[in-house]
């Protein structure tokens, strides 16, 4: 799982370096998208993951975003949710989501990640890692 989160941490970096207008100016569907490209081009280039398919999938609260799911298509096992937010005032409702996921048993999400952006990586970085008291991994 150390490998995952290192190929997340990456993509995140790729992000920034390529999309840093994408993540000023657009909705938080157009970062998923652009983050699950880069993750996706991380995974299949890994023999250990490169069964491992990065899809979307829309959140169920209110604001329908999209969350990205890293999971074997040919089982319903996810391995890892990943839930992006801009406003770090926001998280409360997307923990609980998260805490949902990876609890219902149909789902079988083992891990789940939320990641606030900022207008820079290391921000975003260094925000999200101050989450690790909660009961599930986050990045």
């Amino acid at each position: 799982m150390n490998r995952i989160y290192r190929y997340l941490d990456k993509a995140l970096h790729e992000l920034y370096k390529y999309d840093s207008k994408v993540i000023k100016t657009q909705s938080l569907n157009s970062i998923s998208f652009r983050l699950g490209l880069y993750l996706n081009n991380f995974l299949k280039n890994d023999h250990l993951y490169n069964h491992l398919y990065v899809d979307f999938k829309f959140s169920d609260n209110k604001n329908n975003y999209l969350d990205l799911l890293i999971h074997n298509r040919k089982t319903k096992e996810n391995l890892l949710v990943i839930k992006l937010v801009k406003n770090p005032n926001e998280i409360k409702d997307d923990l609980e989501d998260i805490k949902l996921i990876t609890t219902l048993e149909q789902d079988k999400t083992n891990y789940g990640a939320l990641i606030v952006l900022f207008n820079d990586y290391y921000n975003t970085y260094r925000l999200s890692n101050r989450y690790y008291d909660v009961d599930f991994v986050l990045i």
